[in-house]
């Protein structure tokens, strides 16, 4: 498994371009990141400072990602639905 499959299955369960997966600071972009940070954690175990350099971001960026998405997996359900469809995409 590499950043990039785990980019692709993330843009595509949740309907983005993978041209605006780093662009744009709306809910619509930031939330496949969260979930791209959390799935890059817990299928390639990695630490926040090699997910950060995949991404141009700050390691506190991701820390706050997998926190968000802690909370975004239990509070909304659009959420959710697509974070499982990624995951379930990267482990086929």
């Amino acid at each position: 498994m590499t950043y990039q499959e785990i980019k692709t299955a993330v843009c595509k369960s949740f309907g983005i371009k993978e041209s605006d997966f780093t662009t744009t600071r709306s809910n619509e972009f930031v939330y496949p990141r969260f979930a791209y940070y959390m799935l890059c954690k817990s299928v390639l175990d990695v630490g926040v400072m090699e997910i950060s350099k995949t991404v141009s971001k700050k390691h506190s960026t991701i820390i706050n990602g997998i926190t968000r998405h802690n909370d975004l997996i239990v509070s909304n359900y659009r959420y959710s639905v697509c974070y499982k469809k990624a995951k379930k995409l990267i482990e086929n």
